[in-house]
């Protein structure tokens, strides 16, 4: 290849934009809230740090508050030229528009800490009521963030942390968490054998060595790889694709390039590509830059790892509202998506749920324009299993927050009957809305449909309803995280091995999504049999016996996979009893104490967590959204990953 032509090329990649340092640390294009949301991986919500407890709010901005003017809130972005801006500032308009506050967008044009120093010192001398800080720098923007706290402005940062300042809270990825699972993506890529190097903007800068930390944690617990080298590129456009070229061409064996962030993955790729590597060398890395997205569609790029901008704008501002509002300063993880072969398509088509021609009934409207407190039931479909604490707690916190009478209803026990019987009662008796996790999605569509003919707005939860009219879904996206299940299983048994699957109700649709995509899954790896699949039931002791008789009558079963909660804690329980753990790997879902503690114990291989409070709080949040009239948007919860890497985070 001559060096010009080498050059030309590589100036093509400015395409990607300004990609400069903090641009491109964590942060991404949104991925849109589908109503079948793509494969995901989401980092559940990190331990908020302690709140710098000796905070008090400035007298002034106090007595504005209480005398009811608008909080005037500043969210500042380290780069508002880069391609990322845009989607930041879309979150801090939807929140502005939503919280009734002044909230604006503001920066340097590129990514100067002394110019985003200097802007943030003027907003703190005009006396701004609050600030949200992405930083370029961690280290120098330390000082102008604990000189607004000392003034009584409240800060927290976004996107990028400043964990050595006073900062409030933090809203963004976990980012070892998210290195974590990079790191094991690219283990999966190679096939658990090959040599790596790492690829970072900033090597020194705190966002890079969190991520690199995770994933060489991620990296270590495979003996058959090596990570080579950490590569320093820059953030020049050009400059990272050469530091990348001197890399390979300095380590001919590479097998796997793992990027650290948006801005070295396209590059990578493009070498692949360019150097028809793609059967050689895999790569992995962050965001979604467009380019990034077309090499997954070419098969160059393995996967990418998304945090949702728009949401870390959105977050950034409602949490300081809270904050002048009193309420306590907790930090928000937004999250990590994976998108790889198995979901670009429905990526790149941006597909969007639309709420279809539902109108609110006109009662109901009046009360909402008379600034009535909108009435919201959220009814789950057993309030007596373990899982419903957790749906209560989220909606508690949505109806506290938003202000609304929402209270979390069901029937105890799984009975579609009952559940039936309490949502005709609550049409009948004319509450505002409803959210509604169903223990059947077939015999709940009828009495769904029935509410929003009569002008009550519906959003299921947890469990999905496609077959009725609902607005949206707010849960795990089901066919997903079956494929992450299966993947994990399948990486459990070393690729080969067979396998029960086992579920509460084979015939429910949240089961066959999930054992669809679980068995999407397992049909990749020529080792792996599935032998059958186990209708537990609902009742524990009936559990129990039915992976006791399934095991019993093939003992050549090497893994259980559950497509549940309430099965997988049973299955580990066999597996202890009979002293299989050697033997038999054990895969499932939810965070229900008996599973952590196998887990503990190295009992159950790993589970997958879909965030039940959330799935409460976002049920919530969205019914009263579609009341106050706003579009009905689909939430995908997501689907984080605790095995042994980070069970310790989860049993502190």
């Amino acid at each position: 290849m001559k060096k010009s032509n080498l050059i030309l090329s590589v100036l093509a990649m400015v395409l990607i934009g300004s990609l400069l340092l903090g641009a491109c640390a964590p942060a991404s294009t949104p991925t849109a809230e589908p109503t079948t949301a793509p494969t995901t991986e989401s980092v559940a919500p990190t331990k908020a740090p302690e709140a710098a407890g000796s905070f008090v709010l400035n007298p002034d901005i106090a007595a504005r508050m209480k005398a009811g003017k608008k909080p005037v809130i500043r969210v500042s972005y380290h780069d508002v030229s880069n391609e990322f801006a845009p989607q930041i500032k879309a979150g801090v308009e939807k929140a502005a528009a939503e919280l009734g506050v002044d909230a604006v967008m503001v920066g340097p044009v590129g990514a100067k800490a002394e110019d985003q120093i200097a802007e943030l010192e003027s907003l703190i001398e005009k006396g701004v009521d609050g600030i949200a800080i992405s930083s370029v720098s961690t280290d120098a923007l330390a000082p102008v963030i604990d000189k607004a706290l000392a003034a009584g402005i409240p800060v927290v940062t976004y996107n990028t942390d400043n964990p050595s300042s006073k900062r409030l809270a933090f809203v963004g990825q976990d980012l070892i968490g998210s290195g974590r699972i990079a790191g094991d993506l690219m283990a999966k890529a190679l096939g658990e054998k090959g040599k790596v190097i790492i690829t970072t903007l900033d090597a020194s800068a705190q966002w890079s060595l969190d991520r690199e930390k995770g994933a060489r944690e991620a990296l270590a617990k495979y003996p058959g790889i090596t990570v080579v080298t950490t590569v320093n590129t820059g953030t020049e456009p050009q400059g990272i694709y050469s530091a990348i070229e001197n890399a390979m061409q300095a380590n001919s064996d590479v097998t796997g390039i793992l990027s650290m962030e948006c801005c070295s993955v396209g590059p990578a790729g493009e070498y692949v590509k360019r150097n028809n590597l793609k059967d050689k060398v895999k790569v992995v890395g962050f965001d979604l830059l467009p380019t990034t997205l077309q090499l997954i569609k070419e098969g160059i790029i393995y996967a990418t790892i998304d945090q949702d901008p728009v949401k870390q704008g959105y977050e950034a501002t409602r949490l300081v509202y809270n904050i002048l509002m009193g309420k306590p300063a907790e930090s928000i993880d937004t999250g990590a998506k994976i998108i790889d072969s198995s979901n670009i398509d429905e990526i790149l088509a941006g597909v969007k749920p639309a709420a279809g021609s539902f109108v609110l009934n006109p009662d109901i409207a009046a009360r909402m324009k008379a600034g009535k407190k909108p009435v919201i039931r959220v009814s789950y479909h057993d309030v007596s299993n373990e899982f419903a604490p957790q749906i209560k707690a989220g909606v508690e916190k949505a109806a506290a927050e938003l202000g609304v009478d929402a209270v979390m209803v069901g029937p105890v026990g799984a009975k579609a009957e009952d559940q039936i019987a309490e949502l005709e009662s609550l049409i009948e008796k004319g509450v505002d809305g409803i959210a509604i996790s169903s223990v059947s999605t077939d015999a709940l569509a009828p009495v769904i449909d029935k509410a929003l003919a009569a002008g009550i707005p519906v959003v299921t939860y947890n469990t999905d309803n496609p077959s009725s009219k609902r607005l949206a879904f707010v849960g795990q996206d089901l066919i997903g995280s079956g494929r992450i299940a299966g993947d994990l299983m399948a990486k459990a048994l070393g690729e080969k091995g067979k396998v029960i699957i086992t579920t509460l109700d084979a015939s429910a649709q949240w089961s066959l999504d999930r054992e669809k995509g679980a068995r999407e899954a397992l049909a990749k790896y020529p080792g792996i049999t599935v032998v059958t699949t186990v209708n537990t039931g609902t009742e524990p002791q009936g559990i129990y016996s039915a992976i006791e008789n399934a095991m019993q009558a093939n003992s050549d079963v090497t893994g259980i996979l559950s497509m549940e909660c309430c099965s997988v804690g049973p299955a580990g329980e066999y597996v202890k009893r009979n002293n299989l753990k050697d033997k038999v790997k054990v895969v499932g879902f939810d965070l229900l104490p008996t599973t952590l503690q196998l887990i503990k114990e190295g009992i159950i291989y790993a589970t997958i967590d879909q965030d039940p409070v959330k799935q409460g709080y976002e049920a919530t949040r969205l019914v009263y959204n579609i009341l106050m009239g706003k579009p009905a948007e689909s939430i995908d919860t997501g689907a984080k990953i605790i095995d042994s890497s980070n069970i310790s985070e989860y049993l502190k």
